[in-house]
């Protein structure tokens, strides 16, 4: 498992890349709450809770700093995941760049933090939600190639050693 999230090489299917996918999208949330709880001492999913109840730079900058930490994880699942779509691995660059800046901008205080919303928001905004519907279409929904390609041989096929014996946990 820790190969998945922290190993460049190699190909993963679509079911690997679903796990990988969800655990990151599931941690993030879950990390966050725990930290509020943390720093600021709220339940951030409190019905009525305002923006300004949680614009505490800390938290802000510590909510960048996680989403940044879980990017690599990610990055290194969707690296993978190109490699079996026979993708160069540079296609998720821009949208995990933007994630990048993002988080960022939010840190600052910058971004999101309020109910307005100023034109280049909704446009990372609207670059964000692109990326992601790609990600989720592109590598999560379509085959990868079958048997070899230039980054590996299929995750499909069964590995064997030289004894014959299949691997079925790699």
């Amino acid at each position: 498992m820790i190969r998945l999230f922290f190993g460049w090489d190699h190909r993963i299917g679509r079911s690997r890349f679903w796990i990988g996918f969800l655990v990151i999208m599931t941690l993030y949330p879950v990390c966050d709450w725990a930290l509020a709880q943390w720093l600021l001492g709220i339940d951030i999913l409190e019905p009525g809770l305002a923006p300004e109840d949680v614009a505490v730079p800390a938290y802000k900058w510590t909510q960048a700093a996680l989403w940044i930490f879980l990017l690599y994880p990610l990055a290194a699942v969707l690296v993978k995941r190109c490699r079996d779509r026979n993708r160069n691995v540079w296609w998720p660059v821009p949208w995990l760049s933007e994630e990048v800046v993002t988080a960022l901008l939010e840190g600052a205080g910058v971004a999101y933090n309020s109910i307005e919303m100023a034109w280049w928001e909704y446009a990372f905004l609207a670059f964000s939600v692109t990326g992601l519907c790609w990600i989720v279409v592109d590598l999560g929904l379509l085959p990868g190639t079958k048997g070899p390609n230039r980054y590996g041989p299929d995750p499909r096929e069964p590995k064997t050693d030289p004894g014959g014996h299949a691997d079925v946990f790699d």
